[in-house]
């Protein structure tokens, strides 16, 4: 959309939450994680998701070609990190890969050992993510 004057610079995305139909390696082996159990993340997104939708749908699964799938490449630079040992980091380094292939500018942390929302919890690694904006900022 057209947000003139206003001109986004960059983009941050802390643990992207993405889904799908189709189950990842790390969902399909993780199903009963602590902090999102897979029960958990159908849940969110059938609430989430317009009436009648699946996991499929644009606003979950940014690998199909929905309506913004033409702009998608015209997002500023980005940051993303995710943990090692969440059950959506196979999504999150496959959004990486697609966002590099269209020429978006990103920077990723991907190495930490963690999970889902694990700064939330762990004031060290809140304080990490902070140096991560600085940084990118």
């Amino acid at each position: 959309m057209d947000l003139g004057p206003v001109k986004m610079a960059g983009l941050i995305i802390n643990q992207p939450f993405f889904g799908g139909l189709e189950k990842t390696r790390l969902e399909r082996r993780k199903p009963n994680d602590v902090m999102i159990p897979r029960s958990s993340m159908d849940l969110l997104w059938e609430l989430a998701l317009p009436v009648g939708s699946d996991q499929d749908h644009e606003y979950c699964n940014p690998f199909i070609k929905g309506s913004y799938h033409k702009n998608i490449g015209l997002l500023p630079r980005t940051l993303i990190r995710a943990f090692q040992g969440d059950p959506l980091m196979d999504r999150d380094i496959h959004f990486v890969k697609m966002l590099v292939k269209l020429g978006v500018q990103i920077t990723g942390h991907f190495g930490e050992i963690g999970f889902h929302c694990a700064d939330s919890f762990d004031a060290t690694r809140n304080l990490t993510m902070i140096k991560y904006m600085k940084d990118f900022i």
